[in-house]
């Protein structure tokens, strides 16, 4: 049966206990769903639904097998998820957002400040997650950071280039499962 690999690989992470993404409609590796394997059987997975930020759902899912084309594991995206569910829910994070260069600097400052990940736009279409260095009058010196535990390198980014700059839930939920990186070090 051509499901049968996925099947052991399901029973590992029913064993496990593991956040898997499954995707069960066509060709867009965009479009999945992250559960825990509850209940499996030779023909069907049962999953408990996990959102995107870490919280286990009351839902479950169940899906015949025939019907997973891609189960993917350990990706950095589940290992932020799970971080998540593991150092539990966040406060209420009130959304900050700036689009005129002084309240960009001010956002930016504060993040500087708080140790905070915020989000950058150096166009309507290019963002990143970044960790604020430094900032002078003309300049911010960035650290990106990638699924919010992985560091790479570090850039200098005219402030005029800054279009827009947000810190909200998304960016405060990367900022916690970023300090518990750290501190696992």
């Amino acid at each position: 049966m051509p499901h049968e690999a996925i099947g052991r690989e399901l029973d590992e992470c029913l064993a496990s206990g593991e956040f898997v993404a499954y995707h069960k409609w066509g060709d867009d590796p965009s479009i999945f769903l992250v559960g825990v394997v509850q209940d499996l059987t030779p023909t069907k997975a049962t999953f408990q639904s996990v959102d995107s930020r870490g919280t286990l759902e009351a839902k479950t899912d169940a899906v015949p097998l025939r019907l997973i084309h891609t189960l993917d594991r350990g990706t950095p995206y589940l290992h932020r998820l799970r971080t998540l569910y593991e150092i539990g829910p966040a406060e209420p994070v009130e959304t900050h957002e700036a689009r005129k260069a002084a309240e960009i600097r001010r956002l930016l400052e504060e993040a500087a400040r708080k140790e905070n990940v915020v989000r950058i736009w150096t166009s309507a279409e290019e963002s990143s997650d970044v960790l604020v260095l430094a900032i002078d009058d003309e300049t911010v010196a960035v650290t990106t950071v990638f699924d919010a535990k992985r560091i790479e390198g570090h850039s200098v980014i005219r402030l005029k280039r800054i279009v827009r700059a947000r810190y909200g839930a998304s960016e405060g939920d990367d900022t916690r499962v970023y300090r518990e990186g750290e501190r696992a070090r």
